[in-house]
């Protein structure tokens, strides 16, 4: 849940978001349909063998991480694989709909109760697979350095909307954990 959030910051930037607030409005009528389309629209594009591998350039962040406590990532996945999951990627009704205007993106996280749902994308399952994996939380809490071991909850995605934009905040999540 976002929190901290800048009412004078959301009062400038919200009133031309009337597309955005149209779409939060019908979220209840799109939860209720994107299960039907799933059932009879196409799954998906193409198949593909790319394999899902993290590249160097991860390991290469952990300096900066350290000392920064935060890192961008630039080349993360072989380029195969990152065209695949790009052409891919799941549609809306995979999704679920926009909820509020400081995060305006649809998502889902994909958990092993809605992990079937997923099974028309392997390239996103082969990555959920591969961060959640024994050896890359290793590597992970390699990285984080003398944080602890790190673990992979789930593997969250989102898709946000043409002329919308995230509202700078924070994150419960991140205040519960002292961060």
């Amino acid at each position: 849940m976002a929190i901290n959030i800048s009412d004078r910051f959301l009062e400038a930037n919200t009133a031309r978001q009337f597309g955005l607030k149209t779409l939060i409005r019908l979220a209840p009528v799109r939860r209720k349909l994107n299960p039907a389309l799933r059932a009879v629209l196409p799954k998906r594009a193409r198949a593909s063998e790319a394999p899902c591998t993290v590249t160097d350039a991860f390991d290469a962040a952990a300096d900066h991480y350290q000392k920064h406590r935060w890192a961008f990532v630039e080349n993360i996945f072989e380029d195969d694989f990152h065209a695949a999951l790009a052409r891919n990627y799941p549609p809306r009704r995979f999704l679920q709909p926009v909820a509020g205007l400081t995060k305006s993106y649809d998502r889902v996280s994909i958990t092993d109760r809605n992990r079937d749902t997923f099974t028309p994308f392997p390239e996103l399952l082969a990555l959920s697979d591969y961060l959640s994996a024994p050896a890359f939380e290793a590597r992970v809490s390699r990285i984080g350095g003398q944080d602890g071991f790190r673990t992979s909850g789930h593997l969250h995605l989102t898709r946000s909307w043409p002329g919308t934009f995230m509202i700078p905040h924070q994150d419960s999540a991140l205040e519960s954990d002292g961060i």
